[in-house]
């Protein structure tokens, strides 16, 4: 054959004409499937890659997977010029399941017609099959690529292009870039390392999806290390930016800012410090109520933990305290005017304190939400140098260390939860005739009263034997009146 012209002549003739054609082609020349011949723009490609190329579904349009076929039947080679990764690179995936055959990786690649399969080799802009997978973004061919014990370097770098540049970087990193949930989620099943620097900025997978905002790359991120409690959310780049420092630039900038700040929840559900600059925090006081608003849609959406976001509310000493709790001189004139009665009669949002026990206690009827993601914490999950100085930009050659940080318990304890109750109880009993002067309206919209011990130590002082508060504390503990009863005979709440 001279050129793909005869070829052609010969997928005309059907099948059996193109079989016939093959066939008379290779007595000819034994090393025919291998050559390579002109085609378009000066490229040299095999007879296998050509009818990749000319595929096509729909009606009417050339298929050509039949002949794909009976080409691998007959022994074409698919590594030497990368077959796979051009059909993967086509978003030709129909064709996939040609070249991916059981246990072909264990069969010797002189037994024809199946022969094995090189995972690691890559294609000549320097990519793998792996991170070809990846750009399809189909979770069915990474599934069959990474959960049938095939040996493929997870951790291989592969040149991509970010922001006009070309970097190394590693499959996760990518993974991440094209917010792949699924993709992060099974490489890390299979081992892959979870906190290598790659790219300009020394990121790792945490980093880079937090500065891009791709939000599902973060969330399971989050979700798989769960079990292992091994992520560092405190690590930095390069240009010392925490994953919380660069949503907040988004959020700043308002880049997608509802995201941004859902993936801010989900850092602070998880333990995250609070960002470190002051015009951070000052931006996270002006979407406070937002905030929260995000923290229970992750907790509804998920059914995750939000313990350790409560507790940092609930802690004095916790910066997170001062920004949910925030009494600026407006604030301050707002939450104590008689024009706050109006506001909640017309049923609008109620103070902090209020939502945040609710996102713990919102009554007796409440159900707490089932963990509905499709991702489940793992027990797989490699570190590598997470409490170290990045160093290189993608080395994979440090064994991967196992590390755990500081666990804390991921449910609420019941003096917790005694505490959302009681504010629950105390809202209910006054929504509709807030005094803005009692002392424990005070003590709870300000973030000065934030545990059950706090409250029965008010409710224990004598002059407090006939508040709201008392009474409330005597119903939880079933002393005395209901706390259904009328409370408002008095004006001493």
């Amino acid at each position: 054959m001279r050129s793909f012209s005869e070829l052609e002549e010969a997928i005309t003739a059907g099948l059996e004409g193109f079989n016939s054609f093959i066939s008379e082609e290779m007595s000819a020349d034994e090393h025919f499937l291998r050559r390579r011949f002109s085609f378009k723009k000066n490229k040299q490609i095999t007879v296998l890659n050509y009818l990749i190329y000319k595929h096509q579904t729909g009606f009417g349009k050339p298929k050509m997977r039949k002949h794909i076929e009976m080409l691998l039947n007959k022994g074409a080679d698919f590594n030497s010029d990368c077959s796979i990764h051009l059909l993967l690179r086509l978003k030709k995936l129909e064709l996939f399941s040609l070249f991916l055959r059981p246990d072909s990786e264990h069969v010797e690649a002189e037994s024809l017609p199946v022969q094995c399969i090189d995972f690691d080799g890559t294609d000549i802009e320097g990519r793998t099959l792996l991170s070809r997978a990846i750009d399809t973004g189909d979770p069915k061919i990474l599934s069959v690529l990474l959960r049938n014990n095939f040996r493929i370097d997870i951790n291989k770098p592969n040149r991509i292009p970010m922001g006009g540049q070309t970097a190394e970087i590693q499959p996760l990193h990518q993974a991440a870039i094209n917010d792949f949930p699924q993709a992060i989620y099974y490489l890390l099943e299979k081992g892959a390392i979870i906190d290598s620097p790659c790219g300009a900025f020394d990121e790792t997978p945490l980093l880079l999806a937090a500065r891009l905002g791709k939000i599902k790359s973060l969330e399971v991120l989050l979700t798989a290390t769960m079990s292992k409690n091994c992520l560092n959310l405190e690590a930095t780049n390069n240009q010392s930016d925490r994953p919380i420092d660069l949503l907040c630039k988004r959020l700043e900038e308002k880049k997608n800012p509802e995201e941004a700040l859902y993936g801010i929840a989900m850092l602070l559900c998880h333990g995250a410090k609070v960002p470190r600059e002051e015009r951070f925090r000052n931006l996270l006081i002006k979407h406070r109520f937002a905030l929260i608003d995000e923290v229970e849609r992750y907790k509804n959406q998920t059914g995750h933990s939000i313990a350790k976001f409560v507790r940092a509310c609930h802690n004095k000493n916790n910066p997170l305290h001062d920004i949910i709790y925030a009494n600026t001189w407006l604030h301050t004139i707002w939450r104590y005017s008689c024009l706050q009665w109006i506001w909640h009669l017309l049923g609008f949002p109620c103070d902090e304190a209020f939502r945040i026990e609710k996102l713990v206690y919102g009554g007796p009827d409440a159900i707490d939400p089932l963990s509905t993601s499709e991702f489940t914490p793992l027990d797989s999950i490699k570190t590598n140098r997470t409490n170290q100085t990045h160093k290189s930009s993608c080395a994979t050659s440090e064994k991967p260390a196992e590390i755990r940080l500081a666990e804390e318990r991921p449910v609420f304890t019941q003096e917790e939860r005694k505490f959302s109750e009681f504010v629950w109880r105390y809202y209910l009993t006054c929504r509709y005739s807030k005094a803005p002067w009692s002392t424990m309206y005070r003590k709870l919209t300000l973030g000065e009263c934030t545990d059950i011990e706090e409250v029965r130590e008010y409710s224990d002082k004598t002059v407090n034997a006939t508040t709201t508060t008392r009474t409330i504390i005597n119903g939880m503990d079933k002393k005395g009146p209901s706390v259904h009863e009328n409370l408002l005979t008095g004006m001493n709440l």
